[in-house]
């Protein structure tokens, strides 16, 4: 078994010239990609607007292990998930099922 060579010679390929592949459709092709990224790099950059993060978020957690199921209780912030829209009853209280 022969190692596979790290670089493979592509000149003694010959494309025709209506080739996708052919030097002139190539260059034809990173002359648009330039000036695509000249016109993006031209275009108004918009700020991105969000909330303010808060400070400082403590998230605690705590770890049951059972039998059959390992029991996950995690307590958040409500400032640190404001943007959260979580589900609710009819009776407004958190659809937890």
């Amino acid at each position: 078994m022969t190692p596979a060579p790290d670089r493979v010679d592509l000149t003694c390929l010959k494309l025709p010239a209506s080739s996708p592949l052919s030097r002139q459709s190539l260059r034809f092709g990173r002359l648009w990609a330039a000036i695509a990224m000249l016109v993006a790099s031209l275009l108004p950059v918009r700020a991105a607007v969000a909330h303010e993060i808060p400070r400082h978020v403590g998230v605690r957690a705590w770890v049951a292990p059972g039998s059959d199921r390992v029991r996950l209780l995690v307590q958040v912030p409500m400032d640190a998930i404001r943007d959260v829209d979580f589900p609710v009853l009819a009776n407004d209280a958190l659809d937890l099922s």
